[in-house]
């Protein structure tokens, strides 16, 4: 009998002909399940999850949010390898029935060191939310010279490159937010799932979002050992299509076919832990989006928000900009009022400079706290502040708090205690 263990298709699909052709049982995980069903293997048997359903967690966990905060333009980016193409065929076809269409649509080139194409497409095409299948090592590259670049969106998703501890280690804040994929979670509420993860982290100091499928393949296989009461390869393999099994994924069940199904995860990256998003009735964390930090420091704080933007032109400015921020406002109104935070607007038009009226509005409305967006310049991603924010900080009487900016755009709809800064492309109190 042989034990299979992480490897893709080419790899777990060369072992399964080799155990057909000496007659010995392989037990194994971890390939996509169409190509290996066509072999009709007799001899091996696969515990992976539905590659369609996988496809699907994205627009299941958009569905989920707020009507305004359903990604308008989203981009699919998969990189130039067989299981990228499979994903991006079904992403594509997924998105339809759930009514998204993708604003860009691009391979990705496996080893790169340049992805600074794709990102200026995405930020012309005012992508809003990303779902990227690639290596760690390429989805490091890419967020990096997205964050150098100035670019970020609400939502990213990544499969294959973003589930691992190196991938949040080598990225640190700037992996915060990031969705990854995963076969299990130490959440998950079956028998030894929680002591599985601790033990993990105690023996390697980093969290595992896959180490349970590749320990139930185990369980399973003891198991499956007992109840066949010898080592025969080819009546233990009958023990597992018979049996039904307790294991720290939950329960599995193989079919005739030699395959057993679980269910793919998805996590949301915060402080240095894969946070389980997905399956829904598993999960007791609520997906972050932009504008978080405001939201929190608002419950902490038990405060009121007030969203306030300055308008560069005196009593009389241009009708686009005004409406565009009186949108800007409604949205923004709504989610913090749906986290229950009490929540004001105000438009300013009073020929004042951005960074002026911020502060005069500061100490007219006695406000705690500001905080402001900036933006992140240069290859070092130094925080370059300018003329207004630079003002902000120093004239105001209350403490600033600058958060890099969430868009590719010049930001700011500013306000006093605590402050939201969603994107205002007219007027530019950082520079």
């Amino acid at each position: 009998m042989l034990l299979g263990g992480f490897a893709a298709p080419f790899g777990v699909i060369p072992g399964c002909i080799t155990s057909e052709k000496y007659k010995r049982y392989y037990h194994t995980p971890i390939c996509l399940v169409r190509p290996w069903l066509e072999k009709k293997f007799k001899w091996s048997t696969l515990f992976f999850f539905d590659l369609e359903q996988a496809c699907a967690v994205p627009y299941q966990l958009w569905d989920k949010l707020p009507a305004d905060k359903h990604p308008k333009k989203p981009a699919l980016l998969m990189e130039d390898t067989f299981d990228g193409r499979a994903f991006a065929g079904l992403f594509r076809s997924i998105a339809q029935k759930y009514g998204y269409q993708f604003a860009l649509d691009e391979v990705l080139a496996v080893g790169s060191k340049d992805y600074s194409a794709q990102i200026i497409k995405a930020k012309n095409a005012g992508v809003d939310a990303i779902l990227i299948f690639t290596s760690d090592t390429d989805c490091i590259t890419f967020i990096r010279q997205m964050k150098e670049s100035n670019f970020s969106v609400s939502y990213m998703h990544g499969w294959k490159g973003t589930w691992a501890g190196e991938f949040y280690k080598a990225l640190g804040k700037d992996g915060q937010y990031i969705l990854c994929d995963g076969f299990w979670s130490m959440d998950f509420p079956y028998t030894g799932a929680k002591k599985l993860g601790e033990r993990y982290y105690k023996d390697f100091g980093k969290y595992s979002v896959s180490v349970g499928a590749t320990y139930a393949l185990c369980q399973i296989l003891w198991h499956a050992i007992e109840d066949a009461g010898t080592l025969d390869g080819a009546k233990v393999r009958q023990a597992v299509l018979d049996g039904k099994f307790e294991t720290v994924m939950g329960p599995v069940k193989y079919g005739e076919d030699g395959v057993a199904i679980f269910t793919s995860t998805a996590s949301q990256w915060w402080d240095g832990k894969q946070q389980m998003v997905y399956p829904l009735e598993f999960s007791n964390w609520k997906l972050k989006l932009a504008l978080d930090l405001s939201i929190e420091y608002a419950k902490a704080f038990n405060a009121e928000v007030l969203i306030v933007t300055s308008l560069i032109g005196g009593t009389v400015t241009d009708g686009n900009k005004t409406h565009y921020a009186e949108e800007k406002f409604e949205s923004l109104q709504k989610r913090f009022e749906a986290e229950g935070i009490a929540c004001s607007t105000e438009l300013l038009v009073r020929g004042l400079s951005p960074g002026e009226d911020i502060v005069k509005y500061a100490e007219e409305c006695g406000v705690n706290s500001i905080i402001i967006g900036v933006k992140s310049r240069s290859g070092a991603s130094k925080i370059l502040f300018g003329s207004n924010a630079q003002y902000i900080i120093l004239k105001a009487r209350c403490p600033v708090v600058t958060v890099k900016s969430e868009s590719g755009k010049s930001q700011e709809i500013k306000t006093g205690f605590f402050t939201a800064s969603p994107g205002h492309p007219s007027s530019t109190p950082t520079e």
